[in-house]
């Protein structure tokens, strides 16, 4: 069964965090990362971003993740 492809382009304003989740290592911070549960605005599109803590954190993520929780 092939599914049908999509072609639309959607931005980070067109979502909202649902949810997050932070999860960190047993020894100390550099374990330690935030999973986000994001749906889009505009479709119903749900997806999950990870991210690290402090050094281990991506800076295009965190750029993301700043401009979803400034809206």
């Amino acid at each position: 069964m092939r599914k049908h492809a999509m072609n639309f382009t959607l931005s980070p304003g067109d979502f909202r965090i649902d949810k997050l989740y932070s999860f960190e290592g047993a020894s100390n911070r550099e374990g330690h990362y935030i999973l986000y549960a994001i749906t889009s605005t505009k479709s119903r599109i749900k997806e999950t971003l990870v991210n690290g803590y402090g050094i281990s954190s991506d800076e295009t993520i965190s750029k993301l993740i700043e401009k979803l929780t400034n809206k």
